[in-house]
């Protein structure tokens, strides 16, 4: 900002006399030819005091009393509010009563050197958005001493669209991990849809490590990549961090934020953040979110109920029935409790879904490769040691709705149609 210049009243005396030439004056006050006729006619009204700003000696209008500033101050020496970022503070002196802009603000702690916020600028040319709203959804993990630096680091994980920086998806946990990545996918998709693709890095949550086209043999999809294929979602790894800039910008902007907000709300734990982060991505997305360049929305209705993207979304193994339609893992046997047409479900594939959070289990088997038709069987867990049953499945509405559909796929029989024709 340019320092205000002094007006010389002798040369604008000097003009109204006719001693200078219009030119002159304006080159000596270094003023435009208009601004010299302005004051000229001020000064042939009013004199010398004419020239004299109306505002010279008088309080502005929006100046903060003495008072007032001294209660912001003092409200800012909290320890959660004073690395706040100015727009996030004004907000939480709305609480104390205190209604005062971030610019305000930024000046009042300027001269307090305890108070003034140090600001660095590191800006970088981001890729230009996708046009629709779910068509790229980035997703990574934030690992941060989220609830003060006395605290041990926790992990946020979070999806935020590209078409519109809106955050969809956040969970926190004590460290990066595949189940709460699944987890945010449930939650994604039932609430919005099923997006077009997922943009990540290379993690070993997301992919196996190393050259795909070394792995290609002996190809294991993670459980993060299963869950993208059955709902049909591209999965799409960035070679390095500085290729997702915009997730990567957005957790610096939470780690920013949210350590202040959570300290100041008495927040301390993962347990209590998780329960609020619906609230704090509203506010972020009301202050930070855009609008996409196409108001179509990209998203796939899901057509299926929450049971069944739940399922989708535990965890899968792939096992192998035996002559006893049994298998085992982690020294537990896992028998399948069917004994009509035994024989063809011995050396059969199905699939062990385990559903973490819950602590259940799920055999599935396929009749058809086609999502939804898998269906659950009855089973018993044993512990192998100790040949003690840990746990029984019996038959549930899925199981008996299966077994009635096979039933009616049997030709009928005598004793059957005559059975019937009794009831």
């Amino acid at each position: 900002m340019t320092e205000k210049k002094h007006i010389d009243v002798s040369v604008i005396e000097a003009y109204v006399e006719g001693s200078i030439s219009l030119k002159q004056a304006s080159i000596m006050l270094e003023r435009t030819p208009r601004t010299i006729m302005r004051l000229a006619a001020k000064y042939r009204d009013f004199g010398a005091d004419g020239l004299v700003h109306g505002n010279t000696g008088k309080e502005p209008h929006n100046k903060i009393d003495s008072s007032a500033r001294e209660k912001i101050l003092g409200v800012m020496q909290q320890e959660s509010l004073r690395q706040m970022p100015y727009s996030l503070a004004i907000r939480y002196l709305r609480h104390e009563g205190i209604e005062v802009s971030a610019e305000t603000l930024r000046r009042l702690l300027k001269v307090d050197p305890v108070l003034q916020q140090e600001r660095k600028s590191n800006q970088h040319p981001l890729r230009r958005r996708r046009a629709q709203f779910g068509e790229l959804i980035q997703l990574d993990g934030s690992p941060h001493h989220w609830f003060g630096p006395q605290r041990d680091r926790a992990c946020l994980m979070v999806f935020i669209d590209d078409a519109t920086s809106r955050i969809t998806a956040t969970q926190f946990a004590p460290t990066e991990n595949s189940l709460s990545y699944r987890e945010l996918i449930e939650q994604h998709v039932w609430r919005y849809g099923i997006p077009l693709a997922f943009y990540s890095d290379r993690h070993s949550i997301f992919t196996p490590v190393g050259d795909h086209r070394t792995l290609r043999r002996n190809y294991q999809l993670t459980d993060y990549e299963r869950v993208c294929r059955h709902l049909g979602i591209e999965t799409i790894y960035a070679q390095t961090p500085q290729a997702k800039g915009r997730i990567e910008r957005l957790n610096k902007t939470l780690q920013g934020r949210w350590p202040h907000q959570f300290a100041y709300e008495g927040i301390t734990n993962i347990e209590q953040a998780n329960a609020n982060t619906d609230r704090f991505i509203d506010d972020y997305n009301e202050e930070f979110s855009v609008q996409a360049r196409e108001i179509t929305d990209a998203h796939i209705p899901f057509g299926q109920n929450r049971e069944q993207l739940h399922r989708i979304c535990a965890s899968w193994s792939e096992k192998n029935l035996g002559k006893r339609l049994s298998f085992s893992q982690n020294k537990k046997r896992f028998e399948v409790l069917i004994k009509e047409e035994k024989m063809r479900y011995q050396y059969r594939q199905v699939f062990l879904v385990y559903y973490e959070r819950e602590n259940r289990y799920e055999i599935l088997y396929p009749p058809t490769k086609r999502l939804g038709k898998y269906v659950s069987l009855p089973f018993q867990i044993t512990d192998i040691k100790s040949g003690q049953e840990v746990v029984r499945y019996e038959e549930t509405s899925k199981t008996i709705d299966f077994r009635i559909n096979e039933i009616k796929k049997r030709e009928p029989t005598a004793e059957y149609l005559f059975t019937e024709q009794n009831q």
